[in-house]
């Protein structure tokens, strides 16, 4: 389910939405207006909102246009919301990769590869990373698109499913993304070539970063 905390984390409460059995995959907090997306892992359970921090969710996987019951069903664990422009959100889930530009009431899918996280530049919100089950996706054009940014990146093993790719908020060329069992790579050109960083690592199944 879904906790939250009004004394920094010494207490949680439950908060419920949609399914009492509802699985919870990925968090976005707004650092502006604070409202909270939630994803969620179960196809069907679909993407959720609360403007009220937290008491009461709607509802909000839907395509531009449709009727309010009309869902896109979409599940999946990346979900963060662009720290520049706040009204646009990016969820990466199994039906590829969505981007939402009025604060998460109609999506449009920007690229059909299932992925496991999304994660914007934190200097500069034009690029985007994602995190798949066989590399890495970059996005130059705020995620209008993208392309494979995997050279040096092990084809066989799927990245982690939380965080898994990291930017340096001092120099946004350098990334880190880990690998359920090849480890975490590094990469110093903003994604164009990798290598590993494993020096150190006595377990190579690394589930976050």
């Amino acid at each position: 389910g879904f906790y939250r905390s009004f004394d920094h984390g010494r207490h949680w409460e439950r908060r419920l939405f949609g399914s009492s059995a509802i699985y919870v995959a990925g968090v976005a907090v707004d650092p502006v207006d604070h409202s909270i997306y939630v994803s969620t892992f179960r196809s069907g359970d679909g993407i959720w909102k609360s403007v009220d921090f937290g008491e009461t969710f709607t509802r909000v996987d839907r395509a531009p246009g449709s009727l309010p019951d009309d869902f896109l069903a979409l599940s999946g664990r990346g979900i963060t919301v662009d720290p520049e422009q706040h009204q646009t959100v990016f969820f990466a889930g199994n039906s590829g990769i969505w981007r939402s530009t009025d604060a998460g009431s109609s999506w449009i899918n920007v690229d059909e590869t299932p992925s496991l996280s999304i994660t914007v530049d934190p200097v500069d919100s034009n690029i985007i990373y994602a995190g798949t089950f066989s590399g890495v996706l970059k996005s130059v054009d705020s995620g209008a698109s993208f392309a494979s940014q995997s050279a040096g990146l092990p084809a066989e093993f799927q990245t982690a499913r939380t965080g898994s790719v990291q930017v340096d908020p001092r120099r946004h060329n350098v990334l880190y993304v880990a690998f359920e069992g090849a480890g975490v790579f590094k990469s110093w050109d903003g994604g164009d070539s990798w290598s590993a960083i494993n020096t150190g690592l006595d377990d190579l199944g690394v589930f976050g970063i």
